[in-house]
């Protein structure tokens, strides 16, 4: 007897139900209100369609593998209840046929609304629902697609062996350093000046001097001496070099300096890293969630 699969499930979706290495709780709350909140009842809730034909057009265009079901993952997300100011809210999903009703109610818990957003971008803006490595990442820049509005919500899997490059920080003491000039060489040779007419030369030299161990003691030198961090930058060479991707990220003093230093770092460099945030044209990405290989 022939009993039929269930629509599989792309890879990148399942990122979500990972417990993430950091997750930025204010901007992540910020991008789900713009993206989900109806203009006029913010406690209304979205609904959403999932058909058959747009089944089929997930499988194509990203891929899929896992034997839960697209259906039943969306499901599984949609089903969860969680408890927020007091009050019980949840999403649910009715079947309809050969057609499943998403239905998202407001949630306040930064996880949760990570995984709504997906859903969300999965199924109303699939255009804006980016998914990729380095060398994709070349081509949304290339497409600029960093300038549309609203911003597209981009998932990259940098693969091991990617260099992670400290650029600048902010720290709680409100002091602002910056790190990129303090990766010297193996031999002691100091970064060179930045110049705009040169910056092929530029990025060239930290591609080809990067050590993950110097990157580490300069991010924790810099934080012994003035605290946790609020934001910190970085930059990942990819493809052929000039071509850098900018990570901002958010930390707001809530995560400790070993999250960005040992677990971002060295382990980016000796496993890879899975980015989820919205695009800016650079290529930049601030970034919502990380996690690790």
């Amino acid at each position: 007897m022939n009993q039929s699969k269930p629509d599989p499930v792309p890879a990148y979706l399942l990122w979500v139900k990972d417990a993430p290495l950091f997750i930025d709780e204010l901007n992540l709350g910020r991008f789900y209100d713009a993206a989900l909140r109806p203009a006029f009842d913010e406690k209304a809730p979205v609904k959403l369609k999932l058909t058959e034909a747009m089944k089929e057009d997930i499988k194509n265009k990203y891929g899929a593998k896992g034997s839960a079901g697209l259906a039943n993952w969306l499901s599984f997300i949609a089903s969860s209840s969680v408890e927020v100011a007091a009050e019980h809210e949840k999403a649910k999903s009715r079947s309809e046929g050969s057609e499943t009703e998403i239905v998202l109610q407001p949630i306040g818990t930064p996880h949760r609304q990570l995984e709504q957003l997906t859903i969300f971008y999965l199924l109303e803006r699939p255009s804006q629902l980016l998914v990729g490595g380095p060398d994709d990442v070349l081509m949304w820049h290339q497409h600029s697609l960093g300038l549309s509005v609203p911003r597209p919500l981009v998932f990259i899997d940098l693969p091991k062996r990617s260099k992670i490059i400290p650029m600048a920080a902010e720290f709680v003491n409100g002091k602002v350093v910056t790190l990129f000039d303090k990766l010297l060489a193996g031999n002691g040779e100091r970064p060179p000046k930045y110049n705009r007419d040169h910056k092929d030369e530029y990025w060239k030299w930290f591609d080809r001097n990067f050590d993950p161990d110097t990157a580490l003691t300069a991010l924790e030198e810099a934080a012994t001496e003035n605290g946790r961090i609020e934001w910190v930058d970085f930059r990942v060479p990819i493809g052929e070099i000039p071509n850098t991707l900018h990570l901002h990220i958010e930390v707001a003093g809530k995560y400790s300096t070993g999250t960005f230093g040992y677990r971002l770092i060295r382990r980016g460099e000796g496993h890879g890293l899975r980015i989820v945030g919205s695009l800016r044209d650079g290529p930049d990405v601030n970034v919502l969630a990380l996690y690790e290989k």
